[in-house]
């Protein structure tokens, strides 16, 4: 086989009878799932003669089926076992045919590809028979795109039949990049082999189209024409009712036979998912099911264009039956995507909150973007809990609108989420006077106002107030390490607040750490950690503090080189967020920690750097004498910490103008941006080869050995100009 796409997979052969073992082999999948490639595989290793008979629907009739077989084992180099004419007595007689064989002292192997396309009773009779007992002078492989027309199932646990199913062919990771393999011309699998192998679910047929396509961007396009193909043939050749159940379930992730009753308000669904997983069409996955997701994709176009299906009220139905089992997540998917109000509003606060309390942040602001501020205004605790949400975890930009429906429906006076959004702006702004104000409001007013709206968020009222109150002290420099306050707020929390308690140890540590008590900076941490462990609290409304603090003395207790840059770029990640969010004291206060990581790292270019945006930062706030004490502990006292036998260090030398071309100028200036290397190479209509190219170039020329590397030097050779 000269494709380059066709590899051998030996792990499905070592599942297949040898040529005399008295078994049947049984490969059943629909179209694309390679079965006569896999077959053709099988006869090649053989050592006895193999006849392959390629059935047809004219086959269809008991002579000229057995007239296909006998013609079969011929063309397989064994002399004609016997002549077959319509006016034989033996014709359509294949019960002979192993008795024939065991005469000339003969051993084949029997395929018959395409099984599916016989429907003549007496032709499959025969076929049973010899699959219930098979024959001792041949072995019979069978391949089809239905499922077998006899108990294969019990055949196999009899230990007659090998079955092969769809699970078994699907690619593996490994044998999707074999198959990239063949096809590069370097004998390497290109970058994008994991997305095909993820995109395509490891369908053969579909890897094999995509190994040939050199841009990763068109694999998309041309995995979905390959499916829609595939798709069309099947479909035309099913039942209506089996059409209209894949159209009416198509938008849902998982099939259970009790969600796709309430989807589809019939009571067959039990049957017909029996149905799909014996035909093996378009289901993968363990139960609960789901549809294999190219397929997924391409039937919910197919439902949506259609005007006989109300696509939103099967959204609804999902929706609501998810929110009778308890699956606020599910529930609030469907929800959206039917415009049902009412499931929305249900359960839009109470999934807020369980994805915060799991840490899973990046759910929390998708929630926040699909969610309408105007609709959730309707139940004020879900509004209530959208805000806090959205204060910490989005930017000011997407914020505005909820503000701004806060205070079209419920006015400015007497609104303690409101004040506990200001207090936390103006935290992130750097004002901290007006802060402490509006915090003070929020602790005094939280309890009343709960009680009247969300009796449920008194403590969260009261946990962020003094959060707030605490960071607007910070602030201001007026907050010490042994301030009576952690103590006393310490004790109040008690066992009921372990969030609170969280975020109170991530402050406390930092203030101490600042003050130069590491031993109690150090005691705290520990418990901050331990208090997110256990609690799974991540990245909390002021963690920010704790997870700075836990860096910095990480930093003093280790001063090899190679860790403090490890430290350094978990610092720059957090940055990051922080920088996306506009939480600018933050931000400040990272930069900070970097400037004395960097430093230790023997980085002064990155320290410096860091540096002067802190500084520029700092001038910009009103109302924030603290960051100047952080400074001075960070900073001012920071010195450059270097090993002596650490290797010397190439990103100070100037970079030579006449070292790099002028391409790889050009990719030099790219590298430092947030552009991964495939952005890069489309940035400048190139391969992603030949940015990887220029790149080595660069690193070469410059005596680096790391993206980093070479940006520092760009870093420090702009400076210097």
């Amino acid at each position: 086989m000269d494709d380059p796409t066709i590899i051998q997979r030996q792990r499905l052969l070592n599942r297949m009878p040898k040529v005399g073992e008295r078994r049947v082999g049984l490969l059943s999948a629909p179209a694309g799932y390679g079965k006569s490639v896999v077959l053709a595989h099988w006869a090649a290793a053989q050592t006895s003669p193999v006849a392959w008979v390629n059935v047809d629907q004219v086959d269809n009739d008991p002579t000229r089926f057995a007239s296909a077989i006998y013609d079969a084992i011929a063309a397989a180099g064994v002399d004609s076992v016997v002549e077959v004419s319509p006016a034989d007595d033996n014709a359509g007689n294949l019960d002979i045919l192993d008795g024939l064989l065991a005469d000339r002292d003969l051993v084949v192997g029997l395929v018959i590809d395409d099984l599916h396309q016989i429907v003549h009773p007496e032709v499959l009779e025969q076929v049973e028979r010899w699959v219930k007992s098979p024959p001792s002078q041949f072995t019979l492989m069978i391949a089809s795109r239905e499922p077998a027309p006899f108990p294969s199932a019990r055949m196999a646990t009899e230990g007659r039949v090998d079955r092969i199913s769809p699970r078994h062919l699907r690619f593996r990771a490994y044998e999707t990049n074999a198959v990239l393999k063949r096809v590069q011309q370097e004998g390497q699998a290109p970058e994008h082999s994991l997305d095909i192998h993820h995109h395509t679910e490891g369908w053969p047929i579909a890897v094999s189209y995509l190994a040939r396509i050199d841009r990763p961007q068109d694999v998309g396009e041309t995995t979905m024409t390959l499916s829609k193909y595939v798709l069309e043939e099947v479909l035309s050749e099913l039942p209506p009712r089996i059409v209209s159940f894949l159209l009416t379930t198509a938008h849902l992730d998982q099939l259970s036979p009790d969600l796709c009753d309430s989807v589809t308000a019939h009571r067959d669904s039990a049957e017909i998912l029996a149905w799909l997983s014996e035909y093996q069409l378009f289901l993968v996955g363990d139960p609960p099911a789901r549809y294999h997701h190219l397929f997924s994709e391409l039937l919910r176009h197919r439902a949506e264009r259609d005007p006989t299906i109300d696509v939103p009220a099967l959204q609804k139905r999902a929706a609501r039956w998810y929110h009778r089992q308890s699956r606020p997540e599910d529930a609030l998917k469907h929800a959206l995507l039917g415009n049902d109000t009412k499931t929305i509003l249900a359960t839009a606060g109470d999934v807020l909150i369980r994805s915060g309390l799991r840490s899973e942040y990046e759910t929390c602001r998708t929630w926040l973007h699909a969610l309408d501020p105007d609709i959730l205004r309707r139940d004020r605790r879900s509004h209530d809990i959208a805000m806090l949400t959205a204060i910490h975890l989005i930017d000011e930009f997407d914020r505005a609108p909820w503000i701004e429906s806060r205070l079209r429906f419920f006015g400015e006076t007497d609104d303690v989420v409101l004040d506990y959004v200001r207090a936390v702006e103006c935290w992130y702004q750097g004002r901290a006077s007006e802060a402490l104000q509006r915090a003070e409001r929020v602790i005094e007013m939280a309890p009343e106002y709960a009680k009247d709206h969300a009796s449920d968020l008194i403590p969260a009222f009261l946990d962020l107030g003094q959060a707030a109150r605490l960071l607007a002290l910070l602030l201001q420099g007026t907050l010490d390490h042994d301030d009576p306050l952690f103590t006393s707020l310490h004790g109040l929390l008690g066992p009921g607040g372990p969030l609170a308690k969280t975020r109170l140890s991530g402050i406390w540590a930092f203030v101490a750490y600042i003050d130069g008590v590491s031993d109690l900076a150090a005691n705290l941490i520990e418990g901050f950690e331990r208090s997110r462990t256990a609690d799974k609290q991540g990245r909390g409304p002021s963690s920010v503090l704790g997870t700075i603090t836990k860096a910095l003395i990480a930093s003093d207790n280790n001063a090899d080189p190679h860790t403090q840059r490890s430290l350094a770029e978990g610092l720059e990640k957090e940055l990051q967020i922080w920088l996306r969010v506009g939480r600018y004291v933050d931000v400040a206060l990272t930069r900070l920690s970097l400037v004395r990581t960097y430093h230790r790292a023997g980085d002064r270019v990155a320290a410096k750097h860091h540096e002067d945006l802190a500084n520029t930062l700092i001038r910009t706030f009103e109302d924030a004498p603290y960051l100047k004490a952080v400074r001075d502990r960070l900073v001012n006292r920071a010195a450059p910490d270097r090993s002596p036998t650490a290797p010397q260090d190439h990103a100070l030398e100037p970079i030579d103008p006449d070292v790099l071309t002028e391409r790889e100028q050009v990719v030099l200036q790219h590298l430092d941006s947030d552009l991964n290397m495939a952005e890069i190479a489309r940035s400048l209509f190139v391969s992603r080869n030949t940015i990887k190219a220029h790149t080595k170039s660069i690193y070469r020329k410059l005596k680096v050995n790391s993206r980093h590397q070479a940006v520092r030097r760009l870093r420090n050779d702009q400076r210097t100009i």
